[in-house]
């Protein structure tokens, strides 16, 4: 349970900390704190019953991207 809530807490750290402009897509979360990308969806999953996290995608170089943000 432990490791759990440091996922957590690594998450929401990195989401308050690129919280400007469109957010942090799920690639950048999971190079930032070592968590598989599929542990992040979850964990994103998991945050939203505390915080309002926002989802939205954008087109980076014809690709399209997720990104998320946390509500300040």
């Amino acid at each position: 349970m432990e490791r759990y809530m440091s996922q957590l807490s690594l998450i929401e750290k990195h989401l308050r900390r690129n919280n400007t402009g469109p957010g942090v897509t799920v690639d950048k979360l999971s190079k930032l704190t070592g968590i598989p990308k599929e542990g992040i969806y979850k964990r994103v999953s998991d945050l939203r019953e505390a915080h309002t996290i926002y989802s939205n995608y954008r087109k980076v170089n014809g690709e399209r991207k997720l990104y998320y943000r946390i509500a300040a």
